[in-house]
């Protein structure tokens, strides 16, 4: 089975925090190839009161670094392809996936008008 998203360069994700809400939420991601981490959801997708699991320091590609809140939790690719654990920071204001999720799946960027996600 396949996820196609015509979104490109995003896909839809479910994403679980172990701690925190009981019921999981959807968010479409940009697919960063260039991210070695697993999730990225921007500032405030989270309830204020929720305390961090731990701490990640993310060097970006001009070779600042950022320390972000992190949280484990849970992604599931639109309920078709796996549930895969993963450590998810909140930074910036969109929400991304990168390597250490997507290197657990085939990913076909087709021509820049879709993602294929397989398994």
């Amino acid at each position: 089975m396949a996820l196609v998203s015509s979104r490109y360069p995003y896909i839809p994700v479910q994403i679980r925090i172990f701690k925190g809400p009981e019921a999981p939420f959807e968010v479409e991601a940009f697919v960063d190839t260039g991210f070695d981490g697993a999730v990225i959801l921007p500032l405030g997708s989270l309830p204020d009161d929720l305390e961090p699991d731990t701490h990640a320091t993310w060097q970006l590609a001009d070779g600042f670094e950022l320390d972000a809140e992190a949280y484990l939790g849970q992604v599931e690719l639109a309920g078709i392809i796996g549930v895969y654990p993963v450590i998810i920071s909140l930074l910036g204001e969109e929400a991304i996936v990168g390597r250490r999720l997507t290197d657990s799946f085939r990913l076909i960027l087709d021509h820049g008008m879709r993602i294929i996600v397989e398994q």
